[in-house]
């Protein structure tokens, strides 16, 4: 297996298909990617069903590794050979694959951190824009 390989794809259907038939092709595969929107959940589920181990690296996780290499650039090129640079060294664990249900409620149980975040922000601004007039 070459470690570190990257290949662009179209986050389509076709693109995807792409992805897969190439990662087919590969020998002793394990994919990671950064769980960004809406394609990792399809390439998830299309992994899942391959049989394909996969591993789901929070972005948090991507940026952190990526500054600690020194590398503060943010682009899909810098993004794809850090997460294969990753997978290399790291070897994280495989991620637990999630019936369709599981994962919509995740994606709600996220959304819903996300908004109490975003309240909880916009309150404390509230109260400092109050407070100066």
């Amino acid at each position: 297996m070459q470690q570190g390989v990257t290949r662009r794809k179209l986050t389509d259907t076709k693109g995807l298909r792409t992805l897969l038939r190439w990662i087919g092709r590969q020998s002793a595969v394990h994919v990671v990617f950064e769980a960004t929107g809406p394609f990792h959940r399809q390439l998830e589920g299309h992994l899942a069903k391959a049989g394909i181990p996969f591993s789901r690296i929070s972005p948090r996780q991507a940026r952190k590794f990526a500054e600690a290499t020194g590398k503060l650039a943010k682009t899909d090129r810098v993004d794809a050979v850090m997460l294969a640079k990753m997978g290399a060294l790291l070897e994280p664990r495989p991620s637990d694959i999630c019936n369709e249900q599981q994962s919509a409620l995740q994606e709600l149980a996220a959304a819903r951190r996300n908004l109490i975040r975003d309240r909880t922000a916009l309150l404390n601004r509230q109260q400092t824009c109050s407070s100066v007039f």
